[in-house]
């Protein structure tokens, strides 16, 4: 019961990072109109970025959501695991759409003379698949959800 209190509070602060990606998805189209700018033109594309803005919007709500109600001393089910799944599927989408948007620049690690913000984006496609093992896997989420938020029958209630 102690480390699932504790893993709430961990988990409230990695969605809290939510914010840091609304500032990504704005840093790569800025980037993406310097190396790649008819990515920028591109049905596809645009949609997707439309989507990527749309699905962290939401998730910042959520995160909101679940923080007022740890202000307000009342348990924080079932916001806290859904935002962080919702965290970490938007940090993966994101650095995967960072290096499509990009462009062949978009893959160039740092150190190259041609990478794009000193190789930031592969460095974050890199890095972000950690997001769903880190504050407890997404699996382990779904898990959580299932049997606390939804109630679905058949779950033991830790």
């Amino acid at each position: 019961m102690v480390a699932m209190g504790t893993l709430g509070f961990e988990r409230v602060g990695i969605a809290g990072q939510i914010s840091v990606l609304g500032a990504d998805l704005r840093a790569m189209i800025e980037a993406a109109r310097s190396v790649n700018p008819g990515a920028l033109d591109d049905p596809v594309m645009t949609d997707r970025l439309a989507r990527a803005w749309t699905e962290i919007e939401l998730a910042r709500l959520l995160s909101l959501r679940a923080l007022s109600k740890i202000m307000k001393g009342e348990k924080n089910w079932p916001e806290v695991p859904f935002a962080k799944l919702s965290w970490s599927s938007m940090a993966q989408t994101l650095s995967e759409l960072a290096v499509n948007l990009l462009g062949p620049a978009g893959v160039l690690a740092k150190g190259g003379p041609d990478a794009v913000d000193r190789g930031k984006w592969t460095r974050l496609y890199a890095f972000q698949r950690y997001s769903t093992i880190g504050g407890g896997s997404t699996e382990i989420q779904k898990n959580i959800i299932a049997d606390r938020a939804l109630a679905m029958p058949g779950k033991s209630r830790a």
